[in-house]
């Protein structure tokens, strides 16, 4: 059978009885001259430099005394050996090619490897957001990532970040919510105005906050802030304005921002869940349960809107305030299915 030379390497060479034979014995039979000039004269010049270091190795190896000059195939074994152990054969081309497609899929395996772990490493210094939302009626209390609890009211939406949250603190609110938001201690120095705790309204006001308790409440077409103790400062429609305990500011597209010089004529205390009522028109009363509690109200007896009411009425459910409005104003109340 006719040998493919041109997949033959070093060691194919060296254990080849007719290459042997022919650089052994130069002088030879001419038939086997042609046949390996022939065979040489065919092959790529990277095989015939194979060819050429094999000759060498024959001829520096070369021992009169083996039989008619021809070396035992355990002697080529070993010279074999020898030779890998010095001189590494080239591999073939075809794990050649497999070693170059190797080395470039560990090449792409590495850059995909360090894209995903600096993906990871982006993702792990980047806050995550968690939103918390109330029904209606319904009122939740949240710990935040500083400690800070929040009293979030019905009908409500707050988003914070979290998982190693980062100054300043920020939380966005669309609805109502009371704080009271954790002191940072540095042992007696300043706070820095990255330390401030920062509440972001879905009506355009910003509320910052050094460490306080306030309120925020948002109603269809304004927003009042109420400080309770510590100190806030409110932004809104590029007005500014900082609060002492017991100061109310409100919020509204049209006005702007404004300080209100007396309490509100409605007050929630939101730890007991309660309406305080100071001269307050029933009406603005039963406004308040609406978007509280998500239903349509009104009083079986239309003069009873003109009432204004006093005193602190239970305001944690729609049957308690029904009941309290009622034993109020002398008529009943009138609960539809929905807003």
């Amino acid at each position: 059978m006719q040998k493919d030379y041109h997949t033959y390497e070093l060691i194919d060479f060296l254990t080849d009885e007719n290459f042997k034979e022919w650089i052994l014995h130069p002088g030879g039979d001419p038939t086997v001259q042609t046949y390996w000039h022939s065979v040489l004269s065919q092959l790529p010049s990277p095989k015939q430099k194979l060819a050429d270091e094999a000759a060498a190795v024959i001829c520096s190896l070369r021992q009169p005394a083996l039989p008619d000059g021809q070396a035992s195939q355990q002697t080529w074994d070993q010279i074999a050996r020898s030779l890998f152990r010095e001189t590494p054969a080239e591999p073939p081309q075809s794990l050649r090619r497999a070693g170059n497609r190797l080395t470039w899929l560990y090449i792409a395996a590495a850059v995909c490897l360090a894209i995903g772990f600096s993906l990871f490493l982006y993702k792990l210094s980047q806050p995550t957001v968690s939103q918390y939302q109330t029904a209606y009626g319904e009122q939740k209390e949240i710990m935040l990532p500083d400690r800070s609890t929040v009293l979030l009211g019905a009908n409500s939406r707050l988003r914070v970040h979290t998982g190693g949250w980062r100054h300043p603190r920020e939380a966005w609110l669309d609805g109502q919510a009371h704080f009271q938001v954790a002191h940072i201690h540095r042992n007696g120095t300043p706070l820095q105005p990255n330390d401030r705790f920062v509440v972001y309204t879905s009506q355009g006001g910003i509320v910052e906050v050094l460490g306080t308790k306030f309120s925020v409440w948002q109603q269809a077409t304004q927003t009042q802030v109420t400080l309770e103790s510590g100190s806030v400062h409110v932004s809104y429609q590029q007005q500014q304005r900082t609060l002492r305990p017991g100061e109310t500011v409100e919020m509204q597209k049209e006005k702007g921002l404004s300080l209100r010089n007396i309490m509100p004529a409605l007050h929630y205390l939101w730890e007991s869940r309660e309406l305080r009522m100071d001269n307050a028109p029933i009406g603005q009363v039963i406004r308040l349960a609406e978007e509280t509690f998500g239903r349509s109200i009104r009083l079986q007896k239309p003069d009873a809107s003109q009432q204004t009411l006093d005193g602190t009425i239970p305001f944690d459910s729609l049957s308690h305030v029904s009941t309290a409005l009622e034993a109020l104003s002398g008529s009943s109340i009138l609960i539809n299915p929905a807003r």
